[in-house]
């Protein structure tokens, strides 16, 4: 399972590096990046606190719907989900 999150890990940061020509491919990357960062977290805490374990998976969700909120704005006032990435390299 560890080697699973960090995989997913892998796979978020590489297709938010190479792959990064919308925003929905750039949150769906952050989901895999926060998601292996859940599983890893729930390795640390599995006998101890549960309580930052469920701030995490709130602070995932949270994370979750803004981005979603935002990404139906910029649809909504663009009519598109390209972002320019021309200042990011």
């Amino acid at each position: 399972m560890l080697i699973l999150s960090v995989m997913m890990f892998i796979i978020g940061f590489s297709s938010i590096l190479f792959l990064c020509d919308g925003i929905l491919n750039v949150l769906i990357s952050l989901e895999f990046m926060i998601l292996s960062i859940f599983i890893l977290f729930y390795f640390t805490y599995y006998n101890e606190n549960i309580l930052e374990l469920l701030m995490f998976l709130v602070f995932m969700v949270g994370e979750s719907v803004l981005g979603l909120i935002l990404l139906t704005l910029k649809i909504n006032f663009t009519s598109s989900d390209n972002i320019l990435m021309l200042n990011v390299y």
